[in-house]
């Protein structure tokens, strides 16, 4: 033991092998030496010379003055190991350098006893992989990056674990973990894990990547595992069946793109997209199976197809190769789908079949020419002459009743002009009923509203409304400019009894879309369309708003309707946004579609019982 009258420089001291020098806490080393920038030198018994220097800590034993650390180029040392802790040499037959010292294992100092030291051994990645090694670029399949990883010291002194990863869209150092998360199955099993999705944008080959661990002095080391990326096959099997761009009842609840699945497998939708051009619907977690119908509908997606045409369907692989895309210019009516047939063509329908095999029925404006033949009138022979000179006259009412192809002979007072609601058909009615006459051509002749014709042709139907399909020259006018008042009816009561006859309703807005919206006097909704023929500008509405209408029933597999002619049919003045382009030319016209409600006042009745009632009338 050294005190600080033997610890001074030049006085000889002989030590015997293994002797321990310790010093006191109040000796002149003890007392001046500095844990971080104060090195040691161990010299032996000729002298401070440098050829006399034994041993170093913290400067080279080489150096011409082995007491200056400042330039020895052994960075890490002196160091400071921390109160009550002692420095150790870990190699006593290896000489002073950076890795030759260590503080104690357990922060403790070992005075008079064997060195102790925290000896740091780099970490070890024993394995590594991943699974699959070979994955397409389609933008869902995933790899698992796994490293089987050792520390000497612990698995507390593995500090960081991470994998290059930026040629497959990652950083260049993505995290490894283990803690069960991210793909990791278990926490602290030694494995690090790492569930990855490769960027579609990666370039399509075999990619080296380094999976490094870090400990806490710094100590890395490395392996390289290989990821090939392959091309992304998908299935062509997937196609645009059908879409409904107008429907009459709320649109974002109705409106809807259908898949169809021709292929023989179940194919994952996952990362698919449907587009309109202007948006775009990413699918997830959903499956097709074999022949099966997947409905898209527009609440779900947002996207929402025009009604005017103009527009377009399509779909895309993930990708973002475009597999199929249907355009339509025409304007959707409505609740009107366009979908493909078995030919592989597009045509619209009237019968909408989201989920379930296309069905195609005519529309009303354009029905089929060739179906219409089997309702045509055959060129007359000499039997059908003489026949004609006998039928009669007879009810439309009792028309109605008649099979179909049964030729008929009518009498009526046209409620609209040809050429209004639609090019081929308009409509008659006489004090009890009303039907809609109709011509492939369009061929009617001089037909204005308010005359009265007689009508010859065959029962015929479309969408389930009732109609007189004609040939030329068979519209005989026999008076003009008749009256017609409209029949006043409820709301509820747009029914079978009253198709083709021009009724009244009023109400309240109950809902709208596009040119359609309903109306309800408490008694049920009625459906208006307004068809584009009429070119009528729909005013400006709002649920709850009041309205009288006047219009045609019409009828169609959605139910029955009434269709407005004439902008004047909903009440000049009722409703602010109304203009004038497109109201009737006729000379005649019928009576106005009910009083205006542009002036709403309440009338206070108080009864016997003092209670008051209020009631909303329009003057």
């Amino acid at each position: 033991m050294l005190d600080s009258e033997y610890a001074q420089r030049n006085q000889p001291y002989d030590f015997p092998s293994g002797t321990i020098i310790l010093t006191t806490e109040n000796t002149t080393i003890g007392n001046e030496l500095s844990p971080s920038t104060d090195p040691i030198t161990l010299y032996d018994n000729g002298g401070t010379a440098q050829s006399n220097v034994i041993d170093t800590y913290g400067t080279p034993k080489t150096d011409n003055d082995p007491l200056n650390c400042d330039d020895d180029e052994l960075d890490s040392i002196p160091f400071d190991p921390g109160d009550n802790i002692s420095v150790e040499k870990i190699n006593l037959g290896v000489q002073d350098n950076e890795t030759n010292w260590a503080k104690n294992k357990d922060n403790k100092s070992t005075p008079g006893a064997q060195n102790n030291p925290y000896i740091n051994l780099p970490p070890e990645i024993v394995s590594a992989s991943a699974t699959p090694a070979s994955l397409p670029l389609d933008g869902k399949t995933k790899t698992l990056f796994k490293a089987f990883m050792k520390d000497p010291n612990g698995a507390e002194d593995i500090d960081n674990a991470n994998i290059s990863a930026e040629s497959i869209g990652g950083t260049n150092a993505e995290k490894l973990y283990d803690d069960a998360t991210h793909g990791d199955e278990q926490a602290g099993d030694d494995v690090y894990s790492l569930e990855f999705l490769p960027s579609a944008a990666s370039e399509v080959k075999e990619h080296e990547l380094t999976i490094t661990a870090i400990d806490k002095e710094q100590n890395e080391a490395t392996i390289t595992i290989k990821l090939t990326l392959t091309t992304a096959e998908y299935s062509n099997e997937i196609v645009i069946n059908e879409f409904l761009p107008n429907p009459s009842a709320e649109e974002v609840d109705a409106e809807f793109i259908e898949l169809f699945n021709r292929g023989e497998n179940t194919i994952e939708l996952n990362s698919w997209k449907i587009s309109d051009g202007s948006r775009t619907y990413t699918i997830e977690n959903e499956n097709i199976g074999k022949d099966e119908y997947k409905v898209f509908y527009r609440k779900k997606t947002g996207i929402s197809l025009n009604n005017t045409g103009g527009d377009k369907a399509e779909l895309f692989q993930p990708n973002d190769n475009k597999l199929d895309s249907i355009e339509y210019q025409e304007t959707a009516k409505d609740d009107t789908s366009y979908a493909k047939k078995d030919n592989g063509k597009f045509e619209w329908t009237t019968t909408p079949t989201p989920g379930k095999k296309n069905v195609f029925t005519q529309m009303d404006e354009d029905e089929d020419e060739n179906d219409d033949t089997k309702n045509k009138p055959k060129p007359p022979t000499k039997k059908d002459e003489d026949n004609e000179e006998k039928l009669k006259t007879i009810s439309i009412k009792e028309a109605r009743t008649k099979n179909k192809d049964t030729k008929v002979k009518v009498e009526g007072i046209a409620t609209v002009a040809p050429d209004v609601l639609s090019e081929k058909y308009f409509y008659i009615q006489d004090k009890e009923s009303g039907i809609q006459i109709y011509s492939s051509k369009g061929n009617f002749g001089e037909v204005k509203l308010g005359d009265k014709v007689s009508v010859e042709g065959k029962i015929s139907s479309s969408q389930n409304e009732a109609r007189i399909n004609i040939a030329e020259d068979v519209i005989k006018v026999t008076e003009q400019d008749r009256d017609i008042l409209p029949k006043e009816t409820k709301t509820g009561n747009v029914a079978e009894d009253i198709e083709g006859m021009l009724v009244k309703v009023s109400g309240e807005i109950a809902k709208q879309a596009g040119d359609t919206f309903y109306i309800n006097d408490g008694s049920g909704e009625v459906k208006i369309s307004i068809a584009k023929q009429t070119k009528i500008e729909k005013p400006k509405m709002t649920k709850g708003d009041p309205i009288t209408i006047t219009g045609i029933v019409g009828e169609t597999k959605a139910g029955h309707r009434v269709l407005p002619r004439y902008q004047d049919d909903f009440g000049e003045g009722e409703i602010a946004g109304i203009s004038d382009k497109s109201k009737s030319k006729d000379k005649t016209k019928l009576p106005d579609a009910g009083m205006p409600f542009a002036t709403m006042i309440f009338i206070s009745l108080t009864t016997a019982g003092a209670a008051t009632v209020m009631r909303r009338i329009w003057i």
